[in-house]
């Protein structure tokens, strides 16, 4: 007889070990998805566009720190719409404001082509390293912003040349 109970604690064990793993992958899924939740906006001349963030990069390279946000844009309209990238700036905890860098391969606009989709925009930050110790928020439109890390701290210490890579909120 103990050892049908012992079999069936293992059991009962098993179980609630699976559904906690069931669980837990639930809600990185939805956070997930959260995250990467399609936002329609205007511009300040009211011509309509659609963001979704897909990815959130934090590295180091040498003595900065970077963050980049690959995002798809789609633009609904019979024209060419273009936006300038320095309307999507980050705002940290501390409500400093950091512009994107348009060095290298970033041009000071993005052009969405009529009816078209950018399907993987890079916005790039030079970013002091305490700006990842609480939340961030990238603005996105004319009025709305997105957070993109929430307020626990990312206390990872990253070297020189190290990249890491999240699809949600919580980094």
């Amino acid at each position: 007889m103990s050892r049908q109970i012992r079999m069936l604690a293992v059991v009962v064990a098993l179980a609630i070990a699976g559904v906690g793993v069931g669980l837990l992958a639930l809600f990185r899924v939805q956070q997930a998805k959260d995250f990467s939740q399609p936002h329609r906006e205007q511009t300040a001349e009211g011509t309509n566009y659609v963001v979704q963030l897909l990815e959130t990069v934090v590295g180091k390279t040498g003595t900065d720190c970077v963050l980049i946000v690959y995002m798809k844009l789609e633009n609904p309209n019979s024209f060419e719409v273009v936006l300038d990238r320095d309307a999507f700036f980050l705002i940290d905890r501390n409500r400093v404001r950091h512009l994107p860098s348009t060095t290298g391969t970033q041009d000071e606009l993005i052009k969405l082509p009529a009816n078209g989709v950018l399907e993987k925009e890079m916005l790039s930050f030079t970013v002091p390293e305490d700006t990842f110790a609480g939340r961030i928020t990238l603005r996105v439109g004319r009025d709305h912003r997105v957070m993109i890390k929430d307020q626990t701290p990312f206390d990872v210490r990253l070297g020189s040349g190290e990249f890491r890579s999240f699809r949600r909120r919580s980094w």
